[in-house]
């Protein structure tokens, strides 16, 4: 074009005069490391051992699909000593607030753990989440990343149901997820014997635990109030493995 115009230019020149211009390339962003992990080694199974009702509680999700290809979510919370399913919350979505609703109802009906373990999902590190429990003198016990086999009780429930429930079964709502998985938790509760609890289901294992252990100091040895129930020790009871 330049040339026509009786100006005398270089090739290289006149191709980039009629070059379209390209658009400048967006800034990279820098690269997350660690995921803002929060867990350590400390509270895994090994270093954190339940040592009586209430000490421990693990939470964890199991996900899968209704008919219609929806996502379904299924929130479990165990109680880490005497492996009793104590609720689970089903829903299509599940966030920190939902999380923190459901605990609170099982506080009031369970009574409080000392401590709660998890993974380092968003639900459960949630500031929303974890101040509320140190509030109600509950704490936070995240494992390390990727790191499932240091919160094993709650991953073997959830293996647990969905090698007897979910992967048989097709829900077409969430209503009749709700129903079905209520059901089998009962039973795992108390029909189904386990290996841990010298083939007790996990209700006699606790019912039994807290009548010894009441004989033992007098009182119902629940929920004790000290926070320094890690490394408290729980009499002469013994401890499932």
């Amino acid at each position: 074009m330049l040339v026509t115009e009786g100006w005398a230019v270089k090739p290289q020149a006149d191709r980039a005069a009629v070059a379209p211009r390209r658009a400048p390339r967006p800034a990279r962003r820098k690269k997350r490391i660690g995921n803002d992990a929060k867990g350590a080694a400390a509270n895994s199974i090994w270093n954190l051992p339940a040592m009586f009702p209430n000490h421990v509680w693990s939470l964890d999700f199991v996900s899968m699909r209704t008919t219609d290809g929806q996502a379904l979510r299924i929130l479990n919370v165990v109680d880490d000593f005497t492996r009793e399913c104590l609720g689970t919350l089903v829903a299509r979505n599940i966030g920190a607030g939902d999380v923190k609703r459901f605990l609170a109802k099982l506080f009031a009906r369970h009574g409080k753990p000392h401590f709660l373990r998890s993974d380092n999902g968003r639900e459960f590190t949630a500031e929303l989440l974890t101040s509320w429990l140190l509030d109600q003198d509950v704490e936070p016990a995240p494992v390390e990343k990727a790191s499932p086999q240091q919160n094993a009780y709650v991953e073997r429930f959830n293996g647990t149901m969905r090698d007897d429930l979910l992967n048989g079964e097709q829900f077409h709502s969430v209503l009749e997820a709700r129903v079905v998985i209520a059901e089998w938790v009962e039973r795992y509760n108390t029909v189904r014997p386990h290996r841990g609890l010298g083939m007790k289901t996990p209700a006699q294992f606790a019912a039994e635990w807290r009548a010894q252990a009441k004989e033992i100091v007098g009182r119902p040895l629940n929920n004790p109030t000290s926070r320094q129930a890690r490394s408290s020790k729980a009499g002469t009871v013994e401890r499932p493995v």
